[in-house]
């Protein structure tokens, strides 16, 4: 079975269940994996065990998940909470799902490290440092607003840009393929400059939107991650203990 993680009205999920689904995979989305499932996860020195029962009756290990497309959720308010209460409760279950993703031996679209999901990924300033190594130039911070910029997504090795992107900016695909590689993530979109000079940054994002692609690049990014969900060699291996972030 594969297991989509998503928010609530995800298009992407939506859409990826769908083209699993006429392969004849057998799916399943999960909007909020630990209010819907009782997670039992057993954290051993060479490797974990975990099985999820869902309020259906049914139960599922972890040896039966087949792979997963990891999506980060929306933050909601608890109206019954207070403010401090509920980003701790938040944070602590992000926490364990991190964790538990981290464990898993199947392939995994994304595979978040920590300092990923909970960084201010916003900022392109907190980008600059590790674009650089690449040959990326971020967008010079008075010229963000004002320079029209394109939508690209890099899946696997794979570079997709939504419709009306100048074949000039192509001159980038392989150095974005390798910065997505250095983060770890199977799937990072982009947006990307046409300064003139050059193309440059203007967007990091490691938790892709997707729903902004023309028709034709979205049916391309769901052909690429079937590719890399359903390929066997796609598997990592699991984190142990000594190697957690714990």
């Amino acid at each position: 079975m594969f297991f989509l993680l998503s928010d609530r009205g995800d298009l992407l999920c939506q859409d990826f269940q769908q083209a699993l689904q006429r392969q004849g995979y057998s799916t399943r989305v999960i909007e909020d994996l630990f209010s819907s499932a009782s997670v039992e996860w057993r954290l051993q020195s060479e490797r974990s065990l975990a099985l999820c029962r869902f309020q259906d009756g049914e139960t599922i290990s972890d040896r039966d998940i087949h792979g997963i497309l990891l999506r980060k959720p929306s933050f909601e308010w608890s109206q019954e909470s207070p403010a401090v209460d509920t980003i701790y409760l938040r944070a602590e279950k992000e926490a364990a799902l991190l964790g538990w993703i981290r464990s898993l031996n199947c392939p995994v679209i994304n595979r978040y490290p920590a300092e990923l999901w909970f960084a201010p990924i916003d900022s392109l300033d907190y980008w600059r440092g590790r674009l650089e190594p690449f040959g990326l130039e971020p967008e010079r911070r008075f010229l963000r607003e004002t320079i029209k910029s394109y939508r690209v997504s890099v899946v696997g090795s794979k570079v997709i840009w939504d419709e009306g992107a100048p074949v000039s900016l192509r001159s980038v695909d392989v150095s974005l393929v390798q910065f997505a590689r250095s983060l770890g993530l199977t799937y990072v979109e982009y947006r990307i400059a046409d300064s003139a000079d050059k193309p440059r940054v203007a967007a990091v994002e490691p938790f892709p939107s997707y729903r902004e692609f023309c028709l034709s690049g979205r049916q391309e990014i769901i052909k690429e991650l079937m590719v890399q969900l359903t390929t066997s060699e796609n598997a990592a291996l699991a984190r142990t203990a000594p190697d957690s972030w714990f």
